[in-house]
C-alpha cells in the first residue's frame, strides 16, 4: 500500500435570505437566521472534502464532474456529489482513507453541539472507504477570521485534507 494526500478548500457567500439554502455541513443542517448562495446545497465541508479526494488521486476537482453552469445540479444534496466522488474515486483506484482533517472557518454559525452530529454523519457518509484495518480519525475544528476577511458579506469556507492508502 501506498499513502497519498489530498486537499481540498471551499467557501460559499451566506446571507440572509430566503431564496438561498439553509446552511448544510458535513451532511447535517445548520440552524441559522442566514443561508448559503450556492448552486447546490453549499455544503462547504462536503465540497472540500470531494475536492480532497478527487486531488489525492490526481483528478479534476468537482466543478470538472458537476459543473455550477449545469442546472441539473441546482439545489442536490452535496451528500449525493460525495457519493458520486467516491463512485469515480474508486473507478481509478482502491482507496482507503485513513484521515480526514476539516478546519471550518467562519464567523457563524457556531458549530458547538453540532460538531459530533457533523463528524459522526461524515464517518458514515465515508464508510465504503475508510480503512477497516486502522479506525478512520475524522477530526473536525473550527476557527473565526475574527473579521478579517469573509465578513461583508459574510461567508463560510472549510479546508479539508485526508490521509488514504492506495493499493501500490
Amino acid at each position: 500500500m501506498t499513502l497519498i494526500v489530498g486537499q481540498g478548500i471551499d467557501f460559499h457567500r451566506i446571507q440572509s435570505s430566503d431564496h438561498y439554502c439553509p446552511i448544510m455541513l458535513g451532511g447535517v443542517p445548520v440552524p441559522d437566521k442566514f443561508n448559503v448562495n450556492a448552486v447546490t446545497d453549499g455544503d462547504v465541508i462536503l465540497h472540500a472534502l470531494c475536492d480532497a479526494l478527487l486531488s489525492a488521486v490526481g483528478l479534476p476537482d468537482i466543478g470538472f464532474y458537476f459543473p455550477p453552469s449545469d442546472d441539473k445540479w441546482r439545489g442536490v444534496s452535496s451528500s449525493l456529489l460525495l457519493e458520486r466522488v467516491i463512485e469515480i474515486v474508486k473507478q481509478k483506484c482502491n482507496i482507503k482513507l485513513r484521515q480526514v482533517l476539516i478546519s471550518f472557518i467562519g464567523e457563524r454559525p457556531r458549530l458547538g453541539a453540532l460538531r459530533q452530529e457533523i463528524v459522526s454523519n461524515l464517518t458514515r457518509l465515508l464508510s465504503e472507504v475508510a480503512d477497516r484495518q486502522h479506525p478512520m480519525i475524522v477530526s473536525l475544528n473550527a476557527t473565526t477570521p475574527e473579521q478579517l476577511f469573509m465578513t461583508n458579506p459574510m461567508g463560510i469556507g472549510a479546508f479539508v485534507t485526508i490521509l488514504a492508502e492506495v493499493d501500490s
